[in-house]
């Protein structure tokens, strides 16, 4: 009698185990693969977030590769935890699709835990239906200028005199003395105490502090970022080093309670050079 399929036959005529699986026709891919789309899209999108928020300032082709290294990071460890439960579990696509999805939460809430900031600056931005026919008027913003730098000064903060001869600016947010002040930016000049800016950086950020990779340019030249868990004006919360001509200027944003990253930014957009 002739076998349906192309196999040996033992002694008994039954087909052995091996047999059956050359027999076996290869399985397609399940679909539950093609699902994984949805999560993997949203996980790519917090990730490119993260990564423009991280890289902001830098060289565009800095940014471009920044970010897809975030990307390509963030997916490697869940695509090893999914690729290990789907042959350990004799190619269960549902295990390492759990696998998958399991790994990217945890990659996201571990990263919203460490820094939140991306996501509490991210806005986005919706039209808006004037209900008045009449133009608003709107003041344009302040440029002042501390001799070797200018910049815009953010909406509500007051230029105030420096407390100290190496600091060239200082601005207050609430009070018109940094003592009584709900936050504060200034500026600080003098000569670096070590070689380089990453040093300095690292040196303010502490040990719970963090010094970003990417660096910021201020009108042509480098900065290293600093972002410490500081809540009074006794250390900064948002800090930049720059070295420029022999000097260091440590641009540094600390508040009490309000919101001072868009602030900060603001003088860092519009920073320019004497």
């Amino acid at each position: 009698m002739q076998a349906p399929f192309d196999a040996q036959f033992d002694q008994q005529g039954w087909p052995t185990l091996d047999d059956l699986r050359r027999a076996d026709p290869p399985q397609r891919p399940s679909a539950a693969w093609f699902l994984l789309l949805i999560p993997v899209v949203p996980f790519i999108a917090f990730h490119v977030l993260y990564g423009l928020h991280e890289s902001a300032g830098a060289p565009p082709d800095f940014r471009a590769g920044y970010v897809g290294g975030r990307v390509f990071g963030g997916l490697l460890l869940p695509l090893i935890a999914a690729a290990v439960f789907y042959f350990t579990t004799d190619r269960s696509s549902l295990a390492g699709a759990v696998a998958l999805v399991v790994g990217m939460v945890c990659n996201v809430s571990l990263h919203i835990f460490v820094d939140p900031e991306p996501l509490r600056a991210w806005k986005p931005s919706w039209p808006k239906h004037s209900t008045s026919a009449s133009p608003v008027v709107r003041s344009g913003p302040v440029v002042e200028s501390f001799g070797a730098f200018d910049f815009e000064l953010p909406p509500a903060w007051k230029r105030a005199k420096p407390d100290r001869t190496e600091t060239k600016a200082m601005l207050l947010l609430g009070a018109t003395n940094w003592q009584q002040a709900d936050a504060m930016i200034k500026v600080d000049v003098g000569k670096p105490a070590l070689p380089t800016a990453r040093q300095t950086a690292r040196a303010m950020a502490g040990r719970d502090g963090h010094v970003f990779d990417a660096p910021l340019m201020l009108d042509g030249v480098e900065g290293i970022r600093v972002q410490t868990p500081s809540d009074d004006l006794s250390r900064p919360r948002y800090a930049v080093v720059v070295y420029r001509e022999g000097k260091v200027y440590l641009i540094m944003a600390a508040t009490k309670g309000p919101e001072i990253k868009h602030a900060m930014k603001q003088v860092l957009d519009t920073w320019q050079w004497e």
